[in-house]
């Protein structure tokens, strides 16, 4: 069963995904290769600065015509597929995972109970937003649902652009959740772990048990090693402190931050657990193959993967 649900009520599995960011956007046509995905075209086409702004509630397509023109390119270099799952920056959407003792039986009443959780944490009236949720997991006597929510008109802006370059949206998606899913397939333990996931513009902490999400935060990226390992500290302790759970025995690092030595022992000081890398070997096949921006095949192919499994 795939950690995700289909995001925003769309149903299908494309095997081909586009991200947007703040500085470029990137296709990715993947493949079957066996019972694995393997990576068949990619392209990634720079934005000039200021047309794309990442943001949960204002507007984030600031110059459409250079977002459309940067889209057309990138997808047409990678076949033009007719769908595509559409990732979002994380910046402009709020994840979380919420704990609920039971479960509504019809949908709609589901819905409005997770609006209801998620609207605190919104900066305009949950009835602006679009929300997603994952399959509920059973968990401590209860349901543990991960909550995707973003501003209509925002979600709106990016649909548009991708449809105006000539392909469909069928699903829409965050790289953090895309992070999780690829991550979870490769568990070290059954215990209380961590994810990593480090760019030059988001960190994403995920804890899990097993392959069991239980907590996912994410913020921007500044601050350097410090506030990165302050992040993950806070993240455990969190994690033990308000969620009761076990300390963390594994920390996996993934994405384009320098994971270097120095990172890696800075978290095991802080953590007292093993720090390893997480190999995008273990996610997608030839992951170097035609790879054109290296920081979105992780959340790509793990978002693509998700929904290959919802079709199972």
């Amino acid at each position: 069963m795939s950690l995700l649900e289909r995001v925003f009520g769309r149903v299908a599995g494309p095997l081909a995904a586009v991200q947007c960011a703040a500085d470029r956007v990137t296709a990715l046509r993947l493949e079957r290769h066996g019972t694995r995905l393997r990576v068949a075209a990619s392209a990634s086409v720079p934005l000039p600065p200021g047309s794309l702004a990442p943001d949960l509630h204002a507007a984030n397509v600031r110059d459409t015509a250079a977002v459309r023109a940067a889209l057309t390119g990138a997808l047409t270099r990678v076949g033009q597929p007719a769908r595509v799952l559409l990732l979002l920056p994380d910046a402009s959407a709020r994840v979380a995972v919420v704990h609920l003792a039971t479960i509504p039986a019809r949908a709609d009443e589901l819905r409005e109970v997770l609006r209801w959780q998620v609207k605190k944490s919104l900066p305009f009236p949950v009835e602006e937003s679009r929300i997603a949720w994952s399959q509920p997991i059973a968990r401590d006597g209860g349901w543990d649902v991960v909550v995707t929510a973003a501003r209509a008109s925002v979600v709106g802006e990016y649909e548009a652009a991708v449809a105006a370059a000539g392909s469909e949206p069928g699903i829409v998606d965050v790289p953090g959740l895309g992070v999780v899913n690829a991550a979870r397939t490769v568990a070290p333990t059954a215990a209380d772990w961590m994810v990593l996931h480090g760019t030059a513009a988001w960190v994403t902490a995920a804890v899990f048990r097993g392959t069991t999400l239980l907590y996912l935060r994410g913020r921007e990226a500044d601050g350097g090693l410090p506030a990165l390992t302050d992040m993950a500290h806070q993240t455990a302790m969190y994690h033990e402190d308000r969620l009761q759970g076990a300390p963390v025995s594994h920390v996996v690092t993934c994405g384009s931050l320098t994971w270097t030595p120095d990172v890696h022992e800075a978290l095991r000081q802080r953590l007292g657990c093993v720090v390893e890398t997480l190999s995008l070997d273990a996610v997608v096949d030839d992951p170097g193959r035609l790879v054109h921006d290296a920081d979105a095949v992780l959340p790509m192919a793990g978002a693509v993967s998700a929904y290959e499994e919802g079709e199972a």
